[in-house]
């Protein structure tokens, strides 16, 4: 399907961007605005801003709808909570997100060493808030105990993308499981004083009454923050787009979503869940 004229975005001018790359090229850091292809990346680097991807840029899942690298990822880095600090440090952020790709050669999916992230972080810049993204490997690894690890960590906001609605699961994330990725939205949420975010992405295939019905399921949880964006397919060989949604239709389930309960809610054909550390 070809986007329609109003998804065409132009590319910011601005000296940050550069400015930022080299900063995070300088570190050897990893962000999920490259890997994953995102299409704000070029207007969140002149913001001076970007959502880090720790542990690596190779997942050992296989999502249909995701660009980052699959294959047999290294062993964790032990300088990269430390060169992430720094980073954090130079570009001045004010919030940051780190996220990583599913890790399920790691016996807690990784959870120690991005909780060495956020002390890290939080160690040179105790002002900035850190949200950390994480992915459903760390319930799924033979125990639980790596999501206790992120919970006990200094860490201002946990994000886990519920990504779609759960029949859409067996044929684009079909290592993934919808109750399990819900069961920890509900355990972030009753273990932590932390914010508890998740997000959506609409072009998949989903119907309007499966996206009315996850609202109604996340708001029950209830998540803070809510991410509603529209799926761009980032690669040739990612899913292909199902559907183009107009403005308005993300306005419609933006408005449902905090008739439901949820706090906040940001909906939008570029809304990403990290976007503008949203």
């Amino acid at each position: 399907m070809r986007k329609p004229k109003s998804y065409l975005r132009p590319i910011p001018a601005s000296s940050k961007t550069s400015f930022v790359a080299e900063i995070l090229a300088g570190e050897k850091i990893n962000t999920i605005c490259e890997n994953a292809n995102c299409p704000n990346r070029a207007e969140c680097f002149s913001d001076g801003t970007a959502s880090i991807l720790a542990l690596g840029n190779i997942c050992t899942r296989n999502c249909k709808f995701c660009a980052v690298k699959k294959g047999n990822p290294l062993p964790p880095d032990e300088t990269e909570p430390a060169r992430i600090a720094n980073a954090v440090k130079k570009l001045n952020l004010a919030s940051v997100v780190i996220t990583s790709p599913t890790r399920d050669d790691l016996e807690d999916g990784g959870a120690k060493h991005l909780a060495d992230c956020v002390f890290a972080v939080k160690k040179e810049c105790p002002d900035c808030k850190v949200e950390l993204l994480i992915p459903d490997n760390l319930a799924s690894t033979g125990s639980a105990a790596g999501l206790e690890i992120i919970l006990n960590s200094p860490v201002d906001c946990i994000s886990h993308n519920i990504e779609m609605p759960k029949n859409l699961y067996p044929k684009l994330r079909n290592f993934a499981d919808f109750e399990r990725s819900i069961n920890i939205l509900k355990n972030i949420k009753v273990s932590s004083v932390t914010l508890v975010k998740t997000g959506f992405m609409l072009g998949l295939g989903e119907t309007e009454d499966e996206i009315f019905d996850l609202i109604k399921i996340l708001a029950e949880i209830p998540v803070d923050t809510l991410t509603i964006g529209q799926y761009f397919q980032p690669a040739k060989t990612s899913f292909p787009v199902q559907k183009y949604y107009e403005e308005n239709d993300f306005v419609k389930f933006a408005d449902f979503a905090r008739k439901s309960g949820i706090k906040k809610v940001l909906s939008g054909v570029f809304v990403r869940s990290s976007y503008k550390n949203a």
